[in-house]
């Protein structure tokens, strides 16, 4: 159970459900009102929606949200857990990790830029397109290295930053209830674009439905349609590793990562607690698996034996399995299929 805090204690929020408009009181609180979907080439945004120039189709760059840099915290004491952000530095609170400074940003970074769709051919993030697909973590990495200088996969310190980013702005855990089903039992995979038409920005065409595309804050299908790898955190049957240098991403390894002070679970299930560093809140994995579909963090977890890899989301057959908290930690590093993608990161120049 979810309880707004602090400055957001009367804040209210809905999702856009096809003709009926949501609503978010963040829209223009700090941080939630300069997260802005824009248009990036090398590394520098070249028109925000609604300027002139601005494309979904790949024709002005690729479609990314703009996530400015702010700071979190993360307290718990045995039986509640309280997250708050800020867009300023306050006492006991941390920058936000992937903007926080790393050896190849150590002056941090202001503002980072994530995948509006999945990627597509050209490991792009555009409209209209199929989501590329069967190719292992490695593969995507190292051809999203290939397009230029602070272009790499997504990682793990980019899901925590949209994880705490949702969990502050809805109250919630289920992120199916909130703004969609997302496409968890289409009969084939959906282009990129499916929510382009969805007013505002969260929701879906019809949050009930099972084969429709979902987005959150403008950003599509972080949950359903395909799994998405996310890089620079590896697992060893119970152990975590976690690292915030794109340099250093490898898999099947803890070299150049630092290691989780807590043990994940090795059972599959729906997530019912995730555990927490103190040295490393930001990386929290789970740790029990007695939840269900609607209660606790409402979404799956699986694991495996050795090493392996992170996968998020969930896909177009997983039904009630999917959600932004869904993680599959069971596939090792050379696994590929049909139905595991990725997501665009962009790390400007520091």
């Amino acid at each position: 159970t979810l309880e707004r805090l602090y400055d957001s204690a009367s804040f209210t929020f809905s999702a856009t459900n096809g003709a009926t408009a949501g609503h978010s009181d963040f829209d223009d609180k700090p941080i939630y009102k300069d997260l802005k979907i824009c248009n990036v080439v090398n590394r520098e945004v070249v028109a925000y929606e609604g300027e002139a120039g601005f494309k979904r189709d790949g024709s002005n760059g690729d479609v990314m949200l703009e996530i400015p840099k702010f700071w979190y915290k993360v307290t718990d004491d045995g039986t509640n857990r309280i997250y708050e952000i800020s867009d300023t530095a306050l006492d006991g609170f941390s920058i936000a990790p992937r903007h926080a400074p790393c050896d190849d940003y150590p002056n941090g970074l202001d503002k980072i830029y994530v995948g509006v769709y999945e990627a597509s051919a050209g490991f792009k993030s555009i409209s209209g397109q199929a989501p590329l697909v069967n190719l292992t973590r490695a593969d995507f990495r190292a051809e999203f290295a290939n397009c230029g200088a602070g272009y790499c996969q997504a990682d793990w310190a980019t899901q925590f930053e949209l994880m705490i980013l949702f969990i502050v702005e809805t109250a919630s855990l289920d992120s199916q209830s909130i703004a969609g089903q997302g496409d968890t039992a289409a009969p084939a995979v959906i282009h990129t674009g499916g929510s382009d038409s969805v007013t505002g920005l969260t929701g879906s065409s019809n949050i009930s439905s099972i084969s429709v595309a979902v987005k959150w804050r403008g950003i599509e299908n972080l949950w359903g349609n395909v799994w998405e790898w996310r890089d620079g955190i590896n697992f060893n049957s119970a152990s975590s590793y976690v690292c915030l240098n794109p340099s250093e991403f490898a898999d099947d390894t803890s070299t150049n990562y630092t290691t989780l002070s807590y043990s994940k679970t090795t059972s599959d299930g729906y997530i019912s607690a995730i555990g927490i560093d103190s040295n490393t809140p930001w990386a929290q994995i789970s740790t029990a698996v007695s939840g269900s579909s609607s209660t606790y963090l409402c979404d799956n977890y699986y694991h495996g034996s050795g090493w392996a890899v992170a996968c998020v989301g969930g896909c177009l057959g997983d039904g009630s399995d999917a959600g932004l908290f869904s993680l599959d930690s069971s596939y090792g590093s050379s696994y590929h299929c049909i139905y595991i993608g990725s997501r665009l990161l962009v790390l400007p120049k520091s």
